[in-house]
């Protein structure tokens, strides 16, 4: 129940991460979390919140391992 508990407090962060960066969440299965931009609205800078995305949730889960 530990890890359980563990992985919906980070995809609860991985959530709030999704809507900062107007991206949409794929898919999450076990401790999976699969999410991307431009979809399904087309966007010219998705690969650019992708990666702001990426470099805030390392960032987010390095604060919550503390």
């Amino acid at each position: 129940m530990e890890l359980v508990n563990l992985l919906s407090d980070l995809f609860v962060i991985f959530d709030d991460l999704v809507e900062k960066y107007h991206m949409e969440t794929i898919k999450t299965i076990g401790d999976a979390y699969m999410a991307g931009a431009g979809i399904p609205i087309d966007c010219d800078d998705h690969a650019q919140r992708v990666a702001d995305y990426a470099l805030d949730a390392l960032q987010k889960v390095q604060q919550f391992n503390q």
